[in-house]
């Protein structure tokens, strides 16, 4: 349907790691429901969560069937993760 270009990763890799035991889970409540983060992705059929603080992995879920090597078109969320790895690491 699109045109697709696969970029590699450059040469400086920065992996990351979990931030350790508990991770997050998000609970509430909207309209008498009450959602986790496995009911929410459910519900809204969201195929994938990824919470990072300070360079470490708080929340990472997947659901529709993904897993963590899958690939699949991010769109302008990668924007996001880029723009902001690049303030962290500039002097």
């Amino acid at each position: 349907m699109f045109p697709v270009t696969y970029v590699r990763h450059g040469g400086k890799v920065h992996p990351l790691p979990a931030a350790g035991n508990p991770q997050l889970d998000v609970s509430y409540s909207w309209n008498g429901e009450a959602y986790d983060t496995a009911a929410y992705m459910r519900a809204f059929r969201v195929s994938g969560v990824i919470a990072v603080r300070d360079g470490k992995v708080l929340l990472e879920r997947y659901g529709l069937g993904r897993q963590p090597d899958d690939r699949w078109i991010s769109f302008s969320v990668t924007k996001s993760l880029t723009s902001n790895a690049h303030r962290r690491s500039s002097p």
